[in-house]
């Protein structure tokens, strides 16, 4: 009767072992959270149903860029727009051309004008410097801001920075809010941003350029391929919104000029 009760006690113990196997398995397996929407659905998610959508990602991007010091991000805004306001084609144009360029030739304070007017060693000169009140203040978040921040959230930062530089430009307060066309100055920030789509917009100054001999001309092809380039390129998220933004106000900003090529009334440099 012993050897019976071992025999069957062995039995249990070796039918029992499999299913605590199985429940080892499972406790050693990592607890899985299922999301809002998967809780509603009874702990299924739909396999086309995205992970993040582009509000959620718009949130997240916002939130992380917030959370390192709002008065931070605010501080460098203006900062950025105050250095985009410097107008140096103006005072270049003064100080070593003695011309106030505002009431010659096409009246800009940009580079062309500058050079159209004062000569094009100074056109060259307000060309750099338009263009490094541009991109110094976005490599300067890329560099001086937290190392934890992802890059998403930097170039989302870097881009308010530099659509901020753009708008000092194009509406300086020291001039009753009037300024260039931000051609220079966004070329600072989309050489700061994506160089490697800079290359894209300076091969399309170039050819269109060379066939109008017309720098507004130039410029809107320029800034149509970056957005194509930026669109193409992706991803499309709440971080390219700024750098678009930029190129739309310098498209505006040459409503005049459109109308004067349509007249075939544009100077040429």
């Amino acid at each position: 009767e012993k050897g019976e009760k071992r025999e069957e006690g062995g039995e249990s113990i070796s039918a029992a072992a499999p299913a605590l196997f199985t429940a080892k398995q499972r406790s050693s397996r990592p607890p899985i959270h299922p999301s809002a929407g998967e809780r509603s659905q009874g702990g299924r998610r739909p396999a086309d149903e995205p992970s993040k959508g582009c509000y959620d990602m718009a949130v997240d991007l916002l939130t992380n860029l917030l959370a390192q010091s709002p008065a931070a991000v605010a501080g460098s805004l203006v900062v950025a727009f105050l250095m985009g306001s410097i107008p140096f084609g103006l005072l270049l144009a003064l100080a070593f051309g003695k011309t106030d360029i505002r009431t010659a030739g096409s009246g800009n304070i940009g580079a062309t004008n500058v050079a159209r007017v004062a000569g094009r060693k100074l056109g060259i000169v307000t060309l750099f410097l338009d263009a490094l009140k541009g991109g110094l203040p976005v490599i300067a978040v890329q560099y001086l801001w937290p190392v934890t921040t992802s890059p998403q959230t930097l170039i989302l930062h870097g881009g308010l920075v530099g659509l901020m530089a753009l708008l000092g430009h194009c509406f300086t307060p020291w001039l009753r809010f009037k300024g260039g066309k931000g051609v220079a100055t966004g070329l600072g920030v989309l050489l700061a941003l994506h160089p490697e789509v800079a290359g894209y917009a300076l091969a399309a100054f170039a050819v269109a350029f060379v066939a109008s001999r017309l720098v507004s001309a130039s410029s809107l092809s320029a800034a149509v391929v970056v957005v194509i380039a930026l669109i193409v390129r992706g991803p499309l998220d709440l971080a390219l919104v700024p750098m678009l933004s930029c190129l739309v106000v310098i498209v505006v900003r040459h409503r005049d000029n459109m109308r004067r090529m349509a007249r075939k009334e544009e100077l040429s440099v």
